[in-house]
């Protein structure tokens, strides 16, 4: 993971909630990230009626995929830790995406937040934050794939402005990006939850 610099995504993310914030991930929040991602997931394997101890190696497995597949496809991503109130509640991994005949992108390669923290609007503010980022940047939309059968976050990705494409057990989704005039972009910082 290569650490935050001046042109760093994580530079230009500026909180829409106040109480957030966010820092790379260190390997000492890895236990956390994995006990996220196997809390998200063990719901999907649990009609398998695995023991226990399957089912972990089962999430280890699939834990170890997910990030050499993102490694692979994404190797100048920033892996951040979402944090509110000084408390870990997700994680971020998100890139820029040039395209050759096309807009220049953000890719939220994931997103995560612990079940704990889920319905609270984190995810809403830190997809705000990334909008703005991303416009700061010069990037003119933002990329994500979700799970067809993720209902929840389609429908926050949909209350966003996000468009769903076509595809199989994952969807991909853009939500094209537009500036802001400057005294909208001032009265909705103003509006912010403190």
């Amino acid at each position: 993971m290569t650490p935050p610099h001046d042109d760093s995504i994580m530079a230009a993310l500026i909180a829409a909630d106040r109480s957030l914030s966010w820092r790379p991930i260190t390997c000492h929040d890895q236990v956390f990230c994995r006990e996220m991602f196997a809390a998200d997931r063990s719901a999907m394997f649990a009609p398998l009626g695995l023991p226990p101890a399957m089912l972990n190696a089962l999430l280890d497995h699939q834990w170890a995929a997910q990030h050499l597949g993102f490694a692979d496809r994404y190797p100048d991503a920033e892996h951040l830790l979402i944090i509110r109130c000084e408390v870990a509640v997700g994680r971020l991994i998100a890139a820029r995406r040039a395209h050759r005949d096309g807009p220049r992108a953000l890719v939220v390669v994931d997103i995560l937040i612990s079940q704990a923290a889920r319905n609270a609007g984190i995810g809403s503010a830190v997809l705000r934050s990334l909008e703005r980022a991303a416009l700061a940047q010069g990037a003119s939309q933002i990329e994500l794939s979700v799970l067809a059968s993720n209902a929840g976050a389609r429908r926050l990705y949909q209350r966003l402005g996000y468009i769903e494409g076509d595809g199989d057990a994952h969807l991909p989704l853009v939500k094209p990006l537009t500036a802001a005039p400057a005294s909208a972009s001032a009265a909705a910082n103003r509006a912010s939850p403190a």
